[in-house]
């Protein structure tokens, strides 16, 4: 009886242990709200606004891509960022002039809002200098 009992726990304690593990690395998934992208020849500068599934924000910045600082952001602040940026997307998209030049467009800002991109040519001199704005201003504010 003693044997059938140790036998019948053992079985159960292994069915316990041969279980897989649960991975939760979708809890971890980030997804990136925007992405402003400088390109300057072979080097790259990259900032990113991403969110979490468990609701936290973080500012991402690249250099090379290769990862220099990450912070984390409230909310509050986080949609403050994201609303600037999008003023600033669509105005450049929609409703500021075309490019008028016949030269060939030197990309020197990519600009990605939630899957929608945007290239902003290195003579559209306004773009540019709004865009290196931000970005100043979003090193001071969140990556130092």
């Amino acid at each position: 009886m003693k044997s059938i009992l140790v036998f019948i726990f053992s079985c159960c304690l292994g069915s316990v242990y041969a279980q897989e593990r649960t991975s939760n690395f979708d809890l971890r998934t980030q997804k990136t709200i925007f992405q402003i992208k400088k390109i300057e020849g072979k080097n790259s500068e990259q900032i990113n606004l991403k969110s979490s599934i468990s609701g936290q924000y973080s500012v991402d910045h690249k250099l090379n891509t290769k990862s220099q600082m990450a912070k984390k952001i409230d909310i509050v602040t986080a949609q403050k960022l994201d609303d600037e940026f999008v003023d600033k997307f669509i105005n450049f998209k929609y409703l500021s002039k075309e490019r008028t030049g016949k030269e060939k467009c030197i990309e020197i800002y990519s600009l990605d809002l939630r899957g929608e991109t945007l290239k902003i040519c290195s003579d559209e001199k306004a773009k540019v200098n709004e865009l290196d704005k931000m970005i100043v201003k979003i090193k001071e504010e969140f990556l130092k």
